[in-house]
């Protein structure tokens, strides 16, 4: 009876253990992190020069319970493979760390995947293959993510709102200290390796590229020629940006079983469902420093797609390739000293993508010369997107920077992808950018009328003055001719640029920026792309009221049909208050505004004091 009860229990508990393990999990190979111990040693792979999977020693220094929702790492301390110096190594995330169990034999345990800064000891957390197996590789469309999801539940999407999260976004996550405190055991930085562009440049990039958890450096180009397998230890490489620069990330294969891969045992961007090239790749050396050593790496020829990106490590199939969205950019210099083509491919990818073409642009500007420091750039371009749709963007910038350069070009296409109505990727980028010296911006100092008081209908002549960029001050003569239904009373004019105006439109008219479906959103990024920085933005504010529906202004409804389309509860239909809007185009890029205010009567004379 007690032998019954025995065995009873053992099934009990081998189909209960059945049933918490994936798929794949094979108990002669793999060990379940409930297994481990104190003490247990054994040893790891990964590839520290070239293509040789080099072993190194592995000592168990506890399970840290629940470090992550639900699930455990494993503290372990290593040695050899001069580990011992460098300490824990940005671009090891994969390598496979084997314990010996109770009876001799090596089994895979999970993947290095943690680390602390500025550790004096070799220490390292590992994730369990158990969650890594979890990470299942099936071929999905990659799932645009929506940036405003209370929105997207109404109806409704801003363009300006995602904007500003995503700025929010990004500056919190390449924030220096972000991440970075000593005390906290957090996931190992992937090195992005870039060749083709200057040190200089890799650096002023770091900061777009910290953001998405990628650490950029310098190294030399991969071996495309070359066609390397994916095995456990060997090197795991995302070419993220091919062509005349280069650009990848560089982890280590945790697991291959059959034709799926599995490896860096913590999330690259942590997006679910992608599709990106996988390759095999070579380690050009270690680098050892003091806050975080890393491997200098490059790509082999692409073997297959990374499908699923979770929390506990990314997950792909050898085999198909996805295709790239091929980017060009024509660059010259005004004055006929520079006349290139710089011609890249790019991973299709909602976060990269975007980050990816900013990238490029100044690569390209930055490649073969320094940029001046004080620059001014025209630029053109035309984004195609998934589905047949298609933005042109159009602008000039002074004193550009990566993140300039992100907030102008990449911005736009991340609203796309990221928005929640539909699946929208970029497909081709086409583009030009000429570049002069020296800074094309002015300073608006002060708007000032000879005349206080205009009737209905009379043209306002006032004057702007502006202070160029290193040059004297400018007053320019400008004219706004005022509505014949313009009412008696006091109205501000507003000369402003392009960001002062924004934010007033968007006060006076949020239906400009905002889109009910996929096709409204190419329109909104249109409108928004219009208004230009080299432009001065006049607004005269009106009294009366006005209303929208959908995308569609209607200023002049009289006020009974009005109350009426705004008391019908459509989500669509939104009160708006009218302006008189003028953009006058400039030779400079300019900042700042000016207020003016007019008296608006019939008579030609001031109105009476009420009392």
């Amino acid at each position: 009876m007690i032998r019954l009860l025995l065995s009873l229990m053992l099934l009990l508990c081998s189909a209960a253990i059945a049933a918490a393990v994936p798929p794949g999990f094979d108990p002669e190979r793999h060990m379940l992190v409930s297994e481990v111990r104190p003490g247990m040693t054994g040893y790891g792979l990964s590839v520290f020069s070239g293509t040789t999977i080099e072993r190194f020693q592995v000592e168990v220094i506890s399970v840290l319970r629940n470090f992550n929702p639900k699930q455990d790492v494993v503290l372990i301390r290593v040695s050899g493979a001069n580990l011992e110096h460098t300490g824990a190594i940005a671009g090891m995330s994969g390598s496979p760390i084997y314990l010996q169990d109770e009876e001799g034999k090596s089994r895979l345990i999970g993947a290095f995947a943690y680390g602390w800064p500025m550790m004096k000891d070799p220490l390292a957390g590992v994730q369990p293959i158990e969650y890594m197996l979890a990470a299942e590789p099936a071929r999905q469309a990659q799932q645009s993510v929506a940036s405003l999801p209370s929105a997207a539940s109404r109806g409704e999407w801003s363009l300006l709102a995602a904007i500003e999260q995503k700025r929010q976004q990004m500056a919190s996550a390449s924030a220096p200290s972000a991440g970075k405190s000593p005390f906290n055991l957090t996931k190992m930085a992937l090195p992005l390796s870039i060749s083709g562009l200057s040190p200089a440049a890799v650096q002023e990039m770091s900061g777009l590229f910290a953001s998405v958890g990628l650490l950029p450096m310098q190294a030399g180009g991969g071996s495309s020629g070359k066609k390397i397998n994916l095995e456990p230890g060997s090197v795991m490489a995302i070419p993220l940006l091919v062509g005349d620069i280069d650009m990848t990330a560089v982890g280590t294969c945790t697991e291959v079983i059959g034709d799926r891969v599995y490896g860096f045992g913590h999330p690259f961007t942590g997006t679910g469902p992608i599709e990106l090239p996988m390759c095999g790749g070579e380690i050009q050396g270690v680098i050892a420093n003091l806050v975080t050593s890393f491997k200098l790496g490059s790509a082999s020829q692409a073997v297959g797609t990374l499908l699923s990106d979770r929390t506990s490590g990314v997950a792909g199939r050898i085999g198909d390739v996805p295709e790239a969205a091929p980017i060009q950019w024509h660059v010259r210099y005004e004055d006929g000293s520079l006349d290139q083509e710089f011609n890249f491919r790019a991973a299709v990818h909602p976060q990269f993508t975007p980050l990816l073409a900013s990238a490029a642009a100044y690569g390209a500007i930055s490649a073969t010369r320094e940029l001046p420091y004080h620059n001014t750039l025209d630029y053109s371009l035309k984004i195609s997107f998934s589905g047949g749709h298609s933005v042109q963007l159009a602008d000039r910038l002074v004193n550009v920077n990566p993140f300039v350069l992100f907030d102008r070009l990449g911005m736009p296409m991340s609203a796309a992808t990221e928005n929640p109505f539909g699946r929208v990727l970029v497909k081709q980028i086409e583009g030009e950018i000429v570049i002069r010296e020296g800074a094309a911006s002015a300073e608006i100092l002060h708007v000032g009328s000879p005349r206080q008081i205009y009737r209905p209908g009379e043209t306002v002549r006032f004057y702007v003055t502006l202070r160029p960029f290193r040059s004297v001050d400018v007053v320019k003569e400008l004219e706004l001719e005022l509505p014949d239904d313009l009412a008696d009373g006091s109205y501000t004019l507003v000369v402003s640029d392009a960001a002062r105006f924004l934010g007033d439109e968007q006060s006076a008219s949020p239906f400009r920026f905002t889109a009910g479906k996929l096709e409204d959103v190419f329109d909104v990024i249109s409108d928004f792309s219009s208004i230009r920085s080299d432009a001065l933005h006049l607004r005269l504010m009106r009294s009366s009221q006005g209303v929208a529906v959908g995308r569609t202004s209607l200023p002049h409804m009289p006020a009974t049909h009005r109350q009426l389309l705004l008391s019908a509860g459509r989500s669509d239909v939104v009160a708006f208050t009218p302006s008189v809007v003028r953009h006058l185009p400039s030779e400079w890029v300019i900042s700042g505004s000016a207020e003016l205010t007019l008296e608006v009567s019939r008579t030609g004379k001031p109105a009476t004091p009420k009392g």
